[in-house]
């Protein structure tokens, strides 16, 4: 993890850009899955939201690391992975949130993600949409 005066440095670029919210990107040079820890579900007090992604395990996939980086970012900002949603699986197919393309351009937002994330109203669904 970032070191105490990295920590500091980007409390100051937020305070003097008068910015209230920072997402921060780690790059692990290690194995295993890439993923999101978002305050979201945490019962404690939580200040810091983040992702990781773990480049060895991409390396073998190097197509995939802008969609990762993608799909994970969405986290942070309030989008569901849809793949747990069994109902979601034939809702939205190519959705970022659903769906591992070979190019990221070959993904897209759906109206799902794009309300979780704030950019569009509640969508119709087939299944409940928590608020």
């Amino acid at each position: 993890f970032p070191s105490h005066d990295s920590w500091q440095q980007m409390h100051t670029i937020m305070t003097n850009s008068g910015q209230r919210q920072l997402a921060v990107i780690f790059h692990s040079n290690q194995e295993g899955r890439s993923f999101a820890q978002t305050c979201q579900h945490q019962t404690n007090r939580c200040n810091v939201e983040y992702v990781m992604l773990t480049e060895q395990s991409l390396e073998r996939n190097q197509w995939l690391i802008p969609q990762v980086q993608a799909h994970e970012m969405a986290h942070l900002f309030g989008a569901a992975d849809l793949y747990n949603i069994a109902a979601a699986k034939d809702y939205a197919t190519t959705d970022l949130m659903n769906y591992y393309s070979a190019q990221l351009k070959y993904a897209d937002i759906a109206p799902i993600t794009a309300w979780a994330i704030g950019w569009a109203p509640k969508p119709e669904a087939p299944f409940h949409l928590e608020e």
